[in-house]
């Protein structure tokens, strides 16, 4: 079998992990587990039919990813990814389950950049994504503060472009191995 991978110059993943999932499971029976990952997700998954240039990676346990810009170029790749990640914090707002003492809360890193993409494996074939990019971003969203967007300066550049957003700086952080993503870290609020 050939691989069927191509290189997408500038796109922007979106990643998401909800916030304690490890420690809100241990006091869950695995339905009331399943039940909250499904209620996350169709929130999430009903904003996508809205979006048709929002790409669905995948989902692993708690971690949502998509992707703006491929299969098929976008423009606003940006801008579309950050208003879907506004969406799914709004969205989480109105999912109420009465097994949990509080609403689910997500933490969200953005980052834009160039990524290889393509479908792998036979027996269950799967769509990926890699690349530094993709790297960034779970950065970015491991350290997110709760019901935040953290963006990179790449993401930051190109929405700050447009206009149409409130970019908050976000003080520094060393982040290992990632020395030029310290000039600019931001929250998108």
């Amino acid at each position: 079998l050939s691989l069927s991978f191509q290189t997408h110059s500038n796109v922007t993943v979106l990643l998401s992990d909800m916030v304690g999932f490890t420690s809100i499971c241990s006091r869950l029976a695995p339905m009331q587990v399943a039940k909250m990952l499904n209620e996350m997700y169709m929130t999430f998954d009903s904003l996508l039919s809205k979006r048709k240039s929002v790409y669905k990676v995948e989902t692993i346990g708690d971690g949502y990813m998509v992707v703006v810009g491929i299969p098929t170029y976008q423009e606003k790749h940006a801008e579309y990814a950050a208003e879907m990640a506004i969406d799914m914090l709004i969205g989480l707002r109105s999912v109420e389950l009465p097994f949990l003492e509080d609403n689910m809360r997500v933490k969200i890193g953005l980052n834009s950049g160039p990524v290889v993409a393509g479908v792998m494996g036979w027996k269950v074939p799967r769509y990926g994504v890699f690349g530094d990019t993709v790297n960034v971003v779970n950065v970015l969203e491991s350290t997110s503060k709760p019901n935040r967007i953290h963006i990179s300066e790449s993401t930051f550049n190109l929405l700050d472009e447009t206009g149409k957003f409130l970019l908050k700086p976000r003080r520094r952080n060393s982040v290992v191995g990632k020395k030029d993503l310290n000039k600019k870290l931001v929250n998108l609020i």
